[in-house]
């Protein structure tokens, strides 16, 4: 099994992906890789993203957010682990890598929760 460094790196080797980011909860970088944006950014005001929507799910009765998927002009802002102690966030320039990042994404994701 590849480690989490190396899956990171296969994320952020995605065509259309800009940067990959794994964060804390509190928003705070723990690893990152690719251009184009500041990674403290890009942590931060996606944890905060998780945070609100989770508390819109609660208040609407669908319970915690558990992923997000941002649709902009320009691309698409991908924010996974709303359930975890770390979290992932990836921004895409390429509506099509989405299906492709979501995979090697899931792959970051459970290597970053075993122990």
């Amino acid at each position: 099994m590849a480690d989490a460094r190396s899956l990171l790196a296969a994320v952020s080797a995605v065509t259309g992906v800009s940067v990959a980011v794994v964060m804390d909860r509190g928003g705070f970088v723990i690893e990152w890789a690719g251009v184009g944006l500041e990674a403290e950014d890009l942590a931060a005001v996606a944890s905060g993203l998780l945070e609100s929507c989770d508390g819109v799910g609660r208040d609407l009765g669908q319970g915690g957010v558990k992923n997000l998927v941002c649709e902009f002009e320009q691309g698409i802002v991908l924010v996974m682990g709303a359930d975890a102690a770390t979290r992932l966030a990836v921004v895409l320039r390429d509506r099509s890598a989405l299906a492709a990042v979501r995979n090697a994404a899931d792959e970051l994701m459970l290597a970053l929760q075993r122990p």
